[in-house]
């Protein structure tokens, strides 16, 4: 049995529609365990909207990480948050951790310093969550956030909310990703692990 999380298999997923990048650069990229600058103020804002409470909105912190909330956002905080779901697809186990669930709504954070819609909507990450937790909606709570303080101070600028929902097909194009992912791990990751 191989394991990887459901962000490995959308990194797989965008290298396919890359044009002649050799599969090395995305066995980097799967491999490299270095955690960025934006990565940790990421898992801060997380932090951060995990532990607001229902009065809290000016200004969030968490780690070390300071947000100014410049936006006007109102989001209902899930019921359960940072739950780890995983679900076996033939030989391959994939995992993930939804940020929340509340009923059948699974709720996701991100933060990004330009919003493209599309970048969310066309990915695997809401497919497999619904996969993975049965849920039957997916909502993006996505954050336009700016860097005053390198490293620890940031503004929150903007501020979108993408909805994707269960469709029939979903639970089989999971499994025929995960077939994929499969393929090029044996061929290319099992001697790396």
């Amino acid at each position: 049995m191989i394991e990887t999380r459901v962000t490995s298999i959308e990194e797989y997923r965008r290298w396919t529609l890359m044009e002649d990048i050799d599969p090395s650069w995305l066995v980097n990229r799967l491999t490299a365990k270095e955690e960025t600058p934006k990565m940790r103020a990421g898992t801060a804002f997380h932090k951060a909207m995990e532990n607001a409470s229902e009065t809290e909105h000016g200004v969030l912190t968490a780690n070390g990480h300071r947000f100014d909330m410049l936006v006007n956002a109102e989001i209902d905080l899930p019921s359960l948050a940072e739950l780890k779901l995983y679900k076996d697809y033939g030989d391959l186990r994939v995992s993930g951790t939804l940020d929340g669930l509340s009923g059948r709504v699974v709720t996701e954070f991100k933060t990004t310093e330009r919003f493209d819609a599309d970048n969310y909507l066309e990915g695997l990450q809401w497919r497999f969550y619904l996969d993975l937790s049965g849920a039957d909606r997916f909502d993006w709570h996505v954050f336009e956030i700016s860097a005053v303080e390198e490293g620890s101070h940031y503004e929150v600028w903007g501020y979108h909310k993408l909805t994707e929902y269960r469709y029939p097909r979903l639970a089989k194009d999971c499994q025929e990703w995960a077939e994929q992912y499969l393929q090029f791990a044996e061929r290319f990751l099992v001697e790396v692990r």
